[in-house]
């Protein structure tokens, strides 16, 4: 009913009206139970203000991490026409699949940390290690068959989203360490510090690829990408290294226990 009268907005509020209704209902449901304000009810030691925080915060970070994926077919689509949004669309759903590898090993890090807060460094050392141990592999794999690929679709989409594809596959590492990074942030919930980091990671790199997109084409899109996130990584090196230099002294550490 709701998009026949207000158009295609509706269908985000059609999504979340409900769900914070039933949100607010239980919240309400529940202080008024424990005969408390809403803003004291305590769930795992927290109360819900500082968990609503942190939720809202996530919020943002998910969509600050997604914007791309949303914003480069729109640049696309503007600069350089519906056809080579169309060879973007399919290069950028094959790299999504590859980004499975780094979004798994980055949930599975907040999970990790978040639950043994005393073996984060450790659990971030591993996080890089299965990074390092499965990217490189599935990288080399779509880059060697990116012509059979793309060609699965029509032989137009290997000719012009070839190079694209290969510069988005080599990016998914910088990312993968990139996404850790973020995620470092997460369990230790300064959520102020990795949404800034996000944005100004995922903004580098949209400008760039903005920049890039007049001059290289869509190939812009892909060193944009690779680009920005390279620079982001590169920034972010002295954490890593010494997060990965407490991980390897705890292992250390209790190896001698042991």
């Amino acid at each position: 009913i709701l998009p026949r009268r207000y158009g295609a907005t509706s269908i985000l509020v059609s999504l979340w009206l409900p769900n914070l209704l039933l949100a607010f209902l239980l919240t309400w449901w529940n202080a008024r139970l424990a005969h408390m304000p809403w803003f004291a009810l305590g769930f795992r030691g927290l109360p819900l203000g500082e968990l609503m925080r942190y939720s809202l915060g996530s919020l943002l970070f998910s969509l600050i991490w997604s914007a791309p994926a949303f914003v480069f077919p729109l640049l696309t689509l503007h600069r350089l026409g519906a056809a080579q949004n169309a060879y973007l669309t399919i290069a950028w759903q094959i790299y999504a699949f590859l980004a499975i590898i780094p979004n798994a090993s980055a949930s599975a890090f907040l999970i990790e940390g978040s639950h043994q807060e005393d073996r984060v460094s450790a659990s971030l050392r591993t996080a890089f290690q299965n990074n390092l141990l499965l990217l490189p592999p599935v990288i080399l794999v779509i880059a060697a068959f990116t012509p059979l690929l793309l060609g699965l679709f029509a032989a137009e989409y290997a000719r012009q989203a070839s190079t694209l594809l290969r510069l988005l596959a080599v990016s998914a590492l910088p990312v993968s360490m990139n996404s850790v990074t973020l995620t470092l942030y997460r369990i230790r919930k300064q959520v102020v510090r990795f949404n800034l980091l996000a944005g100004a990671g995922v903004g580098i790199s949209l400008a760039l690829a903005a920049l890039l997109l007049d001059s290289y084409g869509l190939n812009g899109i892909g060193w944009g990408w690779l680009g920005g996130q390279s620079f982001f990584l590169v920034a972010s090196l002295p954490l890593l290294i010494r997060e990965w230099r407490a991980g390897s002294a705890e292992a250390a550490e209790k190896g001698g226990v042991g």
